[in-house]
This record gives structure tokens, sequence and C-alpha cells, in this order.
């Protein structure tokens, strides 16, 4: 149920990412489509030879145009990073999910590989060993017991 819910947030995140990449976009070039007609504009105020007043007035609309443009650009872009962000988090718990799914079922695989051979007699070799060295372990803790 978890990884379901994570894999469709997962999705509507990507969604969302991809809709602000494309509006991201479309500003980028609205900026410089903009940016390039306002050099225009101010190329041909210096060639006809404009009062420097006047120059310097379509300078500052120029540099306010080109500040707005790209703030606007930087909110877009530290919005996508926020849904970048919220998909690698939904990423990680996807792979922790799935990292713990293959850690239960190697163990269940060994416990039916360790029946089955139980069953058919081919491990008895090392259960005796796994019954020897829990014996040593038994007794090493019975000689720290007596050396308390």
């Amino acid at each position: 149920m978890v990884l379901a819910e994570e894999l469709a947030a997962i999705s509507m995140d990507t969604k969302e990412a991809s809709q602000n990449l494309q509006k991201l976009l479309a500003q980028v070039h609205g900026t410089v489509d903009i940016m390039l007609t306002v050099n225009n504009h101010l190329l041909n105020l210096l060639w006809n030879q404009f009062s420097p007043l006047s120059i310097k007035a379509v300078f500052n609309w120029i540099l306010f145009q080109f500040q707005h443009s790209l703030s606007l650009l930087i909110l877009h872009a530290v919005k996508i990073q926020g849904n970048l962000d919220s998909i690698e988090s939904h990423l990680e718990v996807v792979h922790n999910l799935v990292v713990m799914e293959a850690s239960v079922l190697m163990v269940e695989k060994l416990d039916v590989l360790a029946d089955i051979l139980t069953v058919v007699g081919l491990n008895r070799q090392h259960i005796s060993r796994l019954d020897s060295q829990m014996q040593a372990l038994k007794d090493v803790a019975h000689y720290y017991t007596a050396a308390a």
C-alpha cells in the first residue's frame, strides 16, 4: 500500500515538474525575445542620436524589465527545485521499501531451502557444524560466568 502511494506521489510530482519546466522554458524564450527587442530599440535610439536623457530613461526601463524577467525565472526555477526535491524524497522511500522487501524475500527463500535440505537430509553436516559452534559459544559464556 505504501509503495503504491509513493509511486502515485512520484507520478504527480513528475507531472507538476514537467509542467513547470515547460512554463520555465516558455518564459526563458519570452525573456530572450524581450531582451532582443529592447536591445534593438536601444540601438535604434543610439543610431538616431536621441538626447542622453531619453536614452538614460530607456536604459533604466530596460534594466527594470531585465530584472523583472530574471526574478520571475528564478522563482520558477526554485519551484521546479522543490518539485525535484519531492520526487527525490519519494524515490528514496521507494528504494528503502524495495531493499527491505528484497531482504525479507531472501530470508524466506533461505528458510525454505533450509527446510527442503533438512527434509532431504542434505544439510546434516551444516547443522552439525552449527550445533558445534553454538556449543562452543555456550562454553565461552559458561567460562565467562565462572570467571566473573
